[in-house]
């Protein structure tokens, strides 16, 4: 049975830049006459709200376990004398630990900046981050409690180590949501103030030419 292994993806701080990214572009999709209407604390409010990344919690006291019988296919274990390719069955257990947490799901996948050799594994659901561990009768079941407590112990460890990161892009994610409020704040004033110089200035020239009109018509 292989092993998914958490926290084997994208760096999280490349993670982090792209969501910093986002951030701004959650600005720029706001609508426009909504954008202007609302004050410049309320629209910092709202994107730290929708931007800010909950960090993962675990909870062992919460734990459960599931344990079925199985047959396991021995062939090429090592300890084991076994002839040809197999499959050598011999009866086993199946031990599904399922190990709750609160927070972002996706951030099972990030890779902290700190890391070891040998990452923790798990299926991650919605709720819970389900553990599998198998073993044969004949063999002593304390290696399975030794291999969740190992498991167990990596998944803390990457968890503090991703910790910090997440905490610093919270921390940070205000001022970046003001700065591009007040950008884009600024560009739809410039914008506007164009607009209006430009409409003075027609309704200006149409203003003249009609005068003009007026004094050759006055002439004729």
């Amino acid at each position: 049975m292989r092993p998914n292994y958490l926290f084997q993806n994208s760096s999280i701080s490349e993670v982090l830049d792209v969501r910093g990214s986002q951030c701004r572009q959650k600005v720029d999709t706001i609508p426009r006459d909504r954008f202007l209407a609302t004050p410049l604390d309320d629209l910092v409010e709202f994107i730290v709200a929708d931007m800010s990344i909950e960090p993962l919690v675990i909870y062992e006291d919460r734990m459960n376990r599931e344990q079925t019988e199985i047959n396991i296919d021995v062939a090429g274990w090592p300890g084991r004398y076994t002839r040809g390719t197999g499959p050598w069955l011999v009866s086993g257990i199946r031990v599904v630990v399922a190990l709750p947490y609160s927070g972002d799901s996706n951030l099972w996948d990030i890779c902290p900046n700190t890391f070891g050799t040998m990452p923790p594994f798990g299926d991650v659901r919605s709720d819970a981050v389900e553990m599998k561990f198998e073993s044969p009768l004949d063999e002593p079941l304390e290696r399975i409690k030794d291999r969740l407590n190992d498991n167990l112990r990596m998944i803390k460890q990457y968890l503090t180590w991703q910790r910090p990161s997440i905490d610093d892009f919270n921390r940070n994610l205000h001022s970046i949501a003001r700065s591009a409020v007040e950008a884009r704040r600024t560009r739809l004033k410039s914008t506007i103030s164009s607009r209006f110089c430009w409409t003075f200035r027609s309704a200006i020239i149409q203003t003249l030419r009609t005068c003009v009109q007026s004094v050759f018509s006055a002439e004729s």
